[in-house]
């Protein structure tokens, strides 16, 4: 076998050059909280247009099993989006995919 690394049926190749994604800020225009629902969350309603300002996420294979890791602009332990993220893609597809998530942040976290 290659140096490739392959999705669960071995035929898939995943592919090897890292992939880079943009992730816009947002602004919200307007926003209605509704009711509480049984479940304890509040229906909403909100109008939102994305803005220029971006966070960028680079992901690049690593071995199957290897899990994942996030490196760059995130402080040591601190739970955020894409830790929670990777992990659920991994728990729900069952692949034993593994990444390295690099997150370049220029939104300010927690920005309202």
């Amino acid at each position: 076998m290659s140096d490739r690394y392959y999705v669960r049926d071995e035929l898939t190749p995943i592919p090897e050059k890292p992939i880079t994604v943009l992730a816009p800020a947002k602004v919200n225009l307007a926003l209605h909280v509704g009711r509480r629902r049984q479940d304890g969350y509040h229906r909403v309603c909100s109008l939102m247009e994305k803005i220029s300002l971006h966070d960028t996420l680079r992901v690049r294979p690593l071995p199957a099993g290897s899990g994942f890791r996030l490196t760059g602009d995130v402080p040591d332990g601190e739970e955020n989006t894409v830790a929670v993220a990777a992990r659920a893609l991994f728990a729900e597809t069952g692949t034993g995919l593994a990444a390295e998530i690099e997150l370049r942040k220029v939104i300010p976290a927690g920005a309202r």
